[in-house]
Parts: structure tokens; C-alpha cells; sequence
């Protein structure tokens, strides 16, 4: 006989020994106060207590001969009654599993099929031959192949066992990398380079040239250049030629004084060796100047002198203006004198001069001013000048315009029909005829009258 849980001969049967305080019940042991029934209905109450030959929930739920309690790990104080050969309570579907059945708790209780060795928690029950694994990234369980190497990011793809996980992404095992701008797995013969799959005798991916460079090409600043290349211009988008210096990020040869404008083509470019490059304030470039010039004017002219009024003049040079009548700009010679004009232009005038006529191009001397008419000319003109006719003439100081001529200023205006100035004594009337100051009209032999008739009575 085998008794108290020993074992002899070949049996592997082991009875366990439950002692004195607890009673061996459907081949476990019992706490004698939680065992109940008789016979093929008894059974171990478990977590509940046995009275009147049934068990009972804390909660006081009573159940069947032949069931015992099963407490809900997740719900705290809810209590169900099974069959005791059942493996737990399903509380998805609300229903005690079958005794064939699989028991599995992940927040609450499930049954399933005979078989099933994990539980996942997005897949439920996994089938033979998977797993539960979780996705690092996202978190989900799946049900994979027993050997996968794990859940894509994405949650939801297993990959296979004869895959590897490149960057949250299922790749074959002889992948080098995943390609995030390619979306897809680089293959054997590639690389990965700069999120693109390039082949493996490639120096990289280039991003600017959005290519792969070759075996033999040098990769800067992301770009594919050819062998010997050590620097590479951002401004310029190129390549420098292989022994070349970036001077203010452009390519030069190794000799260049500098990078500047180019005064007699226009643009820009590498200033040679016997050239120095003078600060012009224009561009912060600067300007390519033969030596022994010490600036440049705002013409982006290289200047041997010193600036005159901003521009390139010989020594001695009273200004830079205009030559009166043209729109031709020089520099003024040291006889004569600048005169600044109306708008804000400049003249180059003969010393003495002290203003301009512009309209008739012609410096004014000291003792005269420019002045102007309703024609738009204007002449030079003595101080004190009262105006200057249409006619072309200056009035003195003593006099006034009146019918574009001078006339005094105790005159009263000029008769155009008698060509005169009307003296002080007498009116213009009508047409132009000087009359008494008491006559108003004339009549056709253009006599004076006082009245409105037409004819003098």
C-alpha cells in the first residue's frame, strides 16, 4: 500500500499528507471547516465557509451542492459559484468556464479553448503555437508566433521568427536597417544611410542632392562632391574644387586676398593676389581693388585718393556735382565753387558763383539769384529783383509784374493795347487803355466814358 504520500515501485502518484487539521478533498487539501458535502459532492469551499453542507460567500451568497467560491481578483467583494472540476469564472461572458477549458485572469476572469497556453491582453486568448508579446511602443499584447522577436510599432503586426525588430519595424534577418524616408527595410547588398537604404559601396546619402553618392565621391555638408573636395559652399550650393578656401563661405584659390565686388564687371568674386579688398559699406562684401587704393566710392569705384563728398576726385577737388545744363556728374575743378540748386541738386560753378538757373543753365554770380517764371524759365536775376517776367525780363525792386511786364509800383497797371504803364492817375480799362480813374468803359473809337452805353455822350 502507498499511505501518507509515500511512493514505491514504479508508481509516481504522490498523495499529499494534509495532517490533522486539514481533510484531502478531490486530491487537495482542505481546512476542515471549509470542507463540505459528501461523497462525489464534496468539495472545498475555499474562500467562503461551509454551513449546512454548502458553501457560502463572504457576501453571503450560497451556492449549489457541488460548487464552491471563486472571488474576482479585479472587483473586490464579488464572489461566484462554479462547479468544482470548473477552472475559474468568465466574467466577460458571465459564465463559469468548462472544466476542459483554459482559466485566464488580465482584468477579469476568461475561459479559454483546451489548449490555449497564453493570454494576450488585445488578442484574448492566444492559440497553440503563439505567445502573448507586447509592443514596446505602443504597449498592445499580441498573440505571436512562439519566437517572434516582438510586436511592430504600429501594435498590431507579429513579426516572424525568422525576422529581426529594426526600429519598430519587422525586417528580414539579413536587413542592415530601416529606412524611415523609404519605408522599407534595407536589403543585404545596402546600408542605411541618413534614413535612406544605399548601396554598401556608397559614401552616404547626400540630402541636398537627394541621392546616394558614389564609392569615390566625398560627402560634405550633405552633399555628394568629387574625390579630393575639402570644403563645399552653402551660399553658392557647390562644391569646391579640391585645393580651394572658403572666404566668407565662397570658393577661392588658396591665394585669394579675399571675397568682394568686382568694380569693373559688376557682381561679385574672389579677389586675386595682387588685389586687396577695401570695406565699402555697401554689401559687407567688400571690393576687389589693385594695391595701393584706400577706398571706394559709392559709385564702387576704387579710389587712390581720398573721398570726395563720397566719390573718387583729385586732389584739390572743391566737390562732385552736376555740370550745369546736363545730367552729366564730375568732380569740380579747384577754381571753381559747388552751388547747391533747387531739389537738392549740386553744381559745379566758376568761383564767385552763388546759385544756379538751372532751367537755362547758368551759374549766378555774387550780387544775382535765380529766379523763375510762369513759363518755367528762369534767369539770374539782381538782389533785390522784384521777379522775372515771361518775357525774360528782371523787375527792379521798384517795380512789379503786371501783364508780364515791369512796371512801377505806383503805376496801376500795363495797358496792352497803348503799351504802357497806366500812371498813377489813371485805370486800365476794358481791353487794355489807360483812362481817368473815373471812367469805366471805352467805346469803340476807344474813347474813356462814364458810363455803360457804348458810346461817349
Amino acid at each position: 500500500d502507498n499511505t501518507g504520500g509515500d511512493n514505491t515501485g514504479d508508481d509516481t502518484t504522490t498523495t499529499p499528507n494534509c495532517g490533522s487539521d486539514k481533510t484531502l478533498v478531490n486530491g487537495k487539501c482542505c481546512e476542515n471547516d471549509k470542507v463540505c458535502g459528501t461523497g462525489i459532492n464534496q468539495v472545498c469551499c475555499g474562500n467562503g465557509e461551509c454551513q449546512n453542507g454548502l458553501c457560502v460567500a463572504p457576501d453571503g451568497t450560497i451556492c449549489a451542492e457541488g460548487e464552491i467560491i471563486f472571488v474576482d481578483e479585479y472587483m473586490v467583494g464579488y464572489y461566484y459559484c462554479c462547479p468544482e472540476d470548473s477552472p475559474g469564472y468568465s466574467t466577460d461572458e458571465e459564465r463559469c468556464c468548462e472544466n476542459d477549458e483554459v482559466f485566464f485572469y488580465s482584468g477579469g476572469g476568461y475561459c479559454c479553448p483546451p489548449g490555449t497556453t497564453s493570454f494576450a491582453a488585445d488578442d484574448y486568448c492566444c492559440p497553440a503555437g503563439t505567445v502573448a508579446t507586447s509592443s514596446e511602443a505602443t504597449g498592445e499584447e499580441r498573440c505571436c508566433p512562439i519566437g517572434s522577436p516582438g510586436v511592430a510599432d504600429d501594435g498590431w503586426t507579429c513579426c516572424m521568427p525568422d525576422e529581426i525588430l529594426v526600429d519598430g519595424h519587422c525586417c528580414s534577418k539579413d536587413s542592415t536597417g530601416y529606412a524611415e524616408d523609404e519605408n522599407r527595410c534595407c536589403t543585404a547588398d545596402e546600408k542605411l544611410s541618413n534614413r535612406h537604404c544605399c548601396p554598401k559601396d556608397s559614401v552616404g546619402y547626400a540630402s541636398f542632392d537627394e541621392k546616394c553618392c558614389g564609392s569615390t565621391d566625398v560627402l560634405i555638408e550633405d552633399n555628394c562632391c568629387p574625390a579630393g573636395t575639402t570644403t563645399f559652399s552653402v551660399t553658392a550650393m557647390e562644391c569646391c574644387s579640391p585645393g580651394d578656401i572658403l572666404i566668407k563661405d565662397m570658393c577661392c584659390p588658396a591665394d585669394s586676398s579675399g571675397y568682394g565686388d568686382d568694380p569693373s564687371k559688376g557682381g561679385s568674386r574672389c579677389c586675386t593676389a595682387d588685389e586687396i579688398v577695401i570695406d565699402d559699406n555697401l554689401d559687407g562684401f567688400g571690393t576687389c581693388c589693385p594695391v595701393g587704393s584706400i577706398s571706394v566710392d559709392k559709385n564702387g569705384k576704387c579710389c587712390a585718393t581720398e573721398l570726395v563728398d563720397g566719390y573718387c576726385c583729385p586732389a584739390g577737388s572743391t566737390g562732385y556735382g552736376l555740370t550745369v545744363g546736363t545730367l552729366d556728374y564730375r568732380c569740380c575743378t579747384a577754381n571753381e565753387v559747388l552751388v547747391e540748386g533747387s531739389a537738392y541738386n549740386k553744381f559745379c560753378c566758376p568761383a564767385g558763383s552763388v546759385d544756379v538757373a538751372e532751367d537755362e543753365g547758368i551759374c549766378c554770380q555774387e550780387g544775382t539769384v535765380a529766379m523763375g517764371n510762369d513759363a518755367g524759365r528762369d534767369a539770374c536775376c539782381p538782389i533785390g529783383s522784384s521777379g522775372y517776367t515771361n518775357l525774360g525780363v528782371c523787375c527792379d525792386s521798384d517795380e512789379f509784374i503786371s501783364e508780364e511786364h515791369c512796371c512801377p509800383n505806383t503805376s496801376s497797371g500795363y495797358a496792352w493795347v497803348e503799351e504802357r504803364c497806366c500812371d498813377s492817375s489813371e485805370t486800365v480799362v476794358g481791353d487794355g487803355v489807360c483812362c481817368p480813374k473815373d471812367a469805366d468803359y471805352y467805346d469803340f473809337e476807344q474813347d474813356c466814358c462814364a458810363d455803360a452805353n457804348g458810346d461817349c455822350v
